[in-house]
Order: C-alpha cells, then sequence, then structure tokens
C-alpha cells in the first residue's frame, strides 16, 4: 500500500491507531537537539526569530550543536586511543577521521541528519565503558547503560554494538558480580528505550 496519498497525506499505512502521522525516525536525535531546539525556542521568544521550530535561530543552534556533539566524538575517541596505550597516535588518527571521513560532511554540510550524532553516542558508549567502568560496580554498569540505549535511540543499527557488553560480561570475575552488572547494565537501557515506545 502506498504510503501518501495523491494529495501528499498520509494514508492509513502510515497512522498510527490513534490517527497520528507515525514517525519513522528514532528520537535519539530530538532527544541530544533538545538543548539547542530548547535556547533557540527561548531566543526565539525574545526577539532572535520567529518562535516556530524552523526560523534560521532554530536550524543555527542545532546545527552548531550537532557540529559539537562530532567533536566531542573526536575527543572521546582520543582519549580512548591514548588510555589504550597508543598516546603517540591519538591525535593524527584523530585527525585522520576529521580530515578524511564523511563525519565532517555531517558535522558541518548535512547537521540534520543522524550520523553525526551517531559518532558521539557510540563514542560515549565506548569511552564509558572502557574508561569508567574498570570493575563491577553497579552505579558504572548503570550510566555505562545509559549511554547504550543512548546509542541505540540515536541510530538503532550500532545496537549491534552491544555484543561489547557480552564480551564484558564473559570475561573473569565473580559470577554474581557479572550478574548483578548486567542487570544494573539493562535497567540503565530501559528509561531510554522507553522513550522510544512513547
Amino acid at each position: 500500500a502506498p504510503f501518501v496519498h495523491d494529495r501528499a497525506e498520509a494514508t492509513e499505512v502510515m497512522r498510527t491507531p490513534t490517527g497520528l502521522v507515525e514517525n519513522q525516525w528514532s528520537v535519539g536525535p530530538a532527544l541530544l537537539w533538545l538543548p539547542a531546539f530548547a535556547a533557540a525556542h527561548g531566543a526565539a521568544h525574545l526577539g532572535a526569530g520567529v518562535p516556530d521550530g524552523f526560523s534560521p535561530i532554530y536550524r543555527w543552534l542545532v546545527a552548531i550543536s550537532t557540529a559539537t556533539y562530532g567533536f566531542l566524538a573526536l575527543i572521546m575517541g582520543i582519549d580512548l586511543a591514548r588510555r589504550a596505550g597508543v598516546s603517540e597516535w591519538a591525535v593524527p588518527a584523530g585527525a585522520a577521521v576529521l580530515l578524511a571521513s564523511s563525519l565532517p560532511v555531517y558535522m558541518y554540510l548535512v547537521p540534520f541528519h543522524v550520523h553525526a550524532l551517531a559518532a558521539f553516542s557510540t563514542a560515549l558508549f565506548f569511552w564509558w565503558g572502557f574508561a569508567r567502568v574498570p570493575g563491577w560496580q553497579p552505579r558504572h554498569w548503570f550510566v555505562w547503560g545509559m549511554c547504550a540505549g543512548l546509542m541505540a535511540i540515536v541510530y538503532y543499527v550500532q545496537a549491534v554494538l552491544l555484543i561489547v557488553v557480552a564480551w564484558r560480561v564473559a570475561a573473569r570475575g565473580p559470577w554474581r558480580d557479572r550478574i548483578a552488572a548486567a542487570a544494573v547494565f539493562a535497567a540503565g537501557i530501559l528509561p531510554l528505550a522507553a522513550l522510544h515506545l512513547i
């Protein structure tokens, strides 16, 4: 069945049981853009633009936030490389990602696509998991679960990276600690995963 009528309206296939048009995109980017959008909305109400969600003040601040998230992804990647013991190559590797990948395209030219945000959420997941979770402390695993939830709701495909968590849980250590860590990790995922279901 077609998704759009000839009149450019959504068909019944694209409508929820309540009659609203279904959103096929993930909620993660909206969550990450929320602070910039809220700041733009406040500025628009103070006269910096039309408070309609589309005027230039919204687009500029959201685009700047995307570039910031992309930059933070690079910083976390560099820090992870340093922690992995390759500090002499950490900054050149970060520069290579910045200059020889498509990341700058999604940071600066098409900032309303998900890819720079996906880089950020993935970098945050790995940075927290390897820099901040040295053992089996539940609070660290809960936050790591929240990072995983964010990563998954930003770009669904990234959920495949949760295999890293299974690898960590399968590592040596007291089995009670590993089971508790896995349970707390799953509890950390739930609040963010629930946002997608709302």
